[in-house]
């Protein structure tokens, strides 16, 4: 700071890693869910000149994350993306019907990316999706850059329909009524991002203008120093700035304005912006009794008022890089009594004096053994001055002997002195840092705990941020499978906490049961979520302490998209793999005219090919089986492979309780005359009769039924297929 003109005129920088910015976001997105916040998507996306309808139901946003790979330097830009599940995606094909279905969840999710900005006022900085820029908004329905643009405007609307708070995530700020300290309130607070210049790390930047400082300037790449040092990294990866002025002016200006009785003041700012000189332009300092012994002579004087305004130079502050001064040049009347020590009564006398005091206060960071809790001590000294502080001008005074006159002088300063001096005691403090970590405030859940202090020339506090006193439940973003098992904990490590769970709007099902004693979770079973994912919120609360994490219990350990799709042969396809345990491994039933398969190394992805060959009938129907090594499970892809245009058409008509299905040939509907016959080809879910009456079963496992329908004709064999998604029948 001291080779850094830049940074020694910034009153107040935050920098927090990418980590601990993703962490708030978080909290902040839960403290919504509590609050019944949380953002749904359901809707259908047309994408322009094809015939193709992406249908999406039953989703919700997840908590935001940020990219500070790019820093922004002349705005508060960020990329930012989030989680998009909890749903079902259809594609749909105005002639085709129904091409694929999805079912994304925390596994497996759908993303939303885009560049966003940073929102910030006086009292908070906020993450405002809300603000995202058109053209970067990308939701990821597919490879094809069309799709995700297509996505990402549908998005757009979504998220410009929201209330005002929705969408925005506090995560930081600082309250107003946190200090009587009025140099500690926030008049502007400012965001930009930073990287590194040696290694590329990034960094959220807060920058804020405290009352009566320097206007928030933000600095240019290269101007400052990055704030967050390597050896910092694990213990203290928050660090806060606090220049030398601010600590000086918080703490000596706010103590003159409280030495005066009906004070009035008026301030100078720098050549930057910043406060150069408080003077007192009205006010009395209050002079308290006060006796003293000198070498032959002993004095005292009553309580008196001494009016600050008056004067060569009136009572008044000067601030510079490292300390603080106070100046006063004036005359006072001052009543007093006197009497020889050896003997003799008081005498009552007046005396007018000329006073010219100069003294001098700064902030140091004392020793570890004097420290007593505080971050900071102040010293308040007088410099050895060139000419007497206190002369006598006039009054009876002016014709004592000299060898009194010079101890009355004494006497005078003295009083004069400890007058200051009491009267600065009343708001004089060194605890500025602590008054304004006081103030700050990140988002709900977190306490900013400070382990590490650096001087001089301004001071930075090193630390991190949901660390403090109050306690916190460890487990963050826990994802269990059902009926799993999970014992919560808090640090630090408190007696007498009482667990809770509280379910989030829009879940299915169960939720499941925790111990209030010990804090052990039970997941319900897979049936109770009723094939989707359940999102709950577990409490921690004694007292007035409270912690609150999200957990997602998910039906199965293993998700894997799409559920089924058509396609023709030759096309390529890629699948995708979410697990709670080991990397997914991929297989295909082998039969005559099976595709083929190229997994990624981590299981996550897997590229399908349909094979080209003559077969007989419409269709090739691969089955692809995604196993988890360590917990056995298995999920399966469906492709259904059409190898020739389907003759028959089918459609679903909803009855009581059910679906009819009819199949039409030629526009023309086909009866049980014809000798149609139905069928389920994966065996259900639910039941189909030989009228193409389906009945469903109740909370499938399965989000869909495949249902096909073949004839015999003169020109051989005429097949058609349905996809029916099974939401909501």
């Amino acid at each position: 700071m001291k080779v850094n003109e830049r940074l020694h005129q910034l009153d107040l920088v935050v920098a927090v890693p990418p980590k601990r910015v993703d962490a708030l976001i978080a909290q902040a997105h839960v403290a919504q869910l509590g609050q019944g916040g949380g953002i749904s998507v359901d809707g259908e996306i047309k994408i322009r000149n094809t015939t193709l309808t992406h249908t999406l139901r039953g989703y919700y946003l997840g908590a935001p994350t940020v990219d500070l790979g790019e820093a922004y330097y002349d705005t508060p830009q960020v990329r930012q993306q989030q989680s998009v599940e909890g749903g079902t995606q259809v594609i749909s094909d105005d002639y085709d019907g129904v091409l694929g279905l999805y079912a994304h969840d925390a596994l497996n999710s759908l993303q939303l990316r885009q560049r966003t900005r940073f929102d910030s006022d006086a009292s908070r900085v906020s993450l405002d999706i809300k603000e995202g820029e058109s053209d970067s908004m990308e939701l990821d329905l597919g490879s094809d850059m069309q799709l995700r643009l297509a996505g990402g405007a549908f998005m757009k609307n979504v998220l410009k329909g929201l209330d005002k708070e929705q969408g925005k995530y506090a995560l930081l700020g600082f309250a107003e009524q946190a200090t009587r300290n009025p140099y500690l309130k926030v008049d502007t607070l400012g965001v930009r991002t930073h990287r590194s210049a040696d290694d590329q790390q990034g960094a959220l930047m807060i920058f804020a203008g405290l009352d009566k400082g320097t206007p928030v300037v933000y600095p240019p790449k290269g101007a400052i120093p990055f704030l967050l040092p390597d050896e910092m990294a694990e213990q203290a990866p928050v660090s806060m700035t606090l220049s030398s002025q601010l600590l000086h002016r918080a703490a000596f200006a706010h103590g003159l304005e409280g030495m005066l009785q009906g004070g009035g003041f008026t301030y100078q700012n720098n050549a930057v912006g910043g406060l150069r000189q408080v003077t007192a332009t009205k006010g009395a300092l209050a002079s308290p009794a006060i006796e003293y012994n000198g070498v032959k002579y002993a004095f005292r004087a009553d309580a008196f008022n001494l009016e600050a305004s008056h004067g060569t130079v009136p009572l008044r502050a000067e601030f510079d890089a490292d300390q603080a001064h106070l100046r006063w040049q004036a005359q006072c009347k001052v009543p007093f009594y006197y009497k020889p020590l050896t003997g003799g009564g008081w005498q009552l006398l007046n005396g007018d004096f000329a006073f010219q005091l100069s003294h001098r206060f700064n902030l140091f960071k004392p020793f570890a053994e004097e420290a007593e809790d505080s971050l900071l001590m102040g010293q308040v000294f007088w410099p050895w001055a060139d000419e007497p502080e206190v002369s006598t001008v006039g009054g009876v005074a002016s014709q004592l002997p000299d060898e009194l006159q010079q101890e009355l002088e004494t006497f005078v300063a003295l009083l004069l002195k400890r007058s200051l001096l009491e009267g600065l005691s009343h708001n004089l403090s060194a605890l500025i840092p602590e008054q304004v970590l006081a103030g700050f405030s990140p988002a709900k859940g977190s306490v900013p705990a400070m382990r590490h202090s650096e001087m001089p020339h301004g001071m930075v506090l090193f630390g991190d941020l949901g660390c403090g006193a109050d306690m916190r439940i460890t487990d963050q973003g826990l994802r269990l499978a059902a009926n799993g098992k999970h014992t919560f904990e808090v640090q630090p490590a408190t007696a007498g906490v009482t667990w809770s769970l509280a379910s989030v709007a829009g879940n299915p099902g169960a939720i499941g049961s925790i111990d209030p004693r010990s804090g052990e979770y039970l997941a319900p079973p897979a049936h109770a979520l009723e094939g989707r994912q359940a999102r709950v919120l577990v409490i921690a609360s004694k007292g007035t302490q409270r912690s609150v994490v999200q957990l997602t219990v998910l039906p199965q350990c293993l998700t894997v998209n799409p559920l089924i799709y058509v396609c023709a042969p030759g096309d390529e396809l890629t699948f995708a793999a979410g697990s709670l345990g080991a990397a997914p491994v991929w297989s295909i039933l082998d039969q005559p005219a099976s595709g083929h398969l190229q997994p990624s190394a981590d299981g996550t992805r897997c590229l399908y090919r349909a094979r080209e060959a003559e077969v007989e009938g419409t269709y090739v129907l691969d089955q692809i089986e995604v196993h988890e090594p360590d917990s056995g499970c298995t999920r399966t892809v469906h492709v259904l492979v059409k190898h020739v245009v389907p003759a028959l058409l089918i459609e679903a008509t909803p009855g009581a309780g059910g679906l009819q299905m009819t199949a039409y040939f030629n526009g023309e509907p086909l009866g049980e005359e014809f000798g149609l016959q139905w069928a389920l080809p994966l065996g259900g879910p639910g039941t189909l009769d030989e009228s193409g009456w389906y009945q469903p079963v109740e909370n499938p496992e399965q989000r869909y039924v495949l249902v096909t329908a073949s004839i015999e004709s003169p020109w051989g064999m005429l097949e058609g297929h349905l996809i029916q998604p099974l939401a909501g029948l």
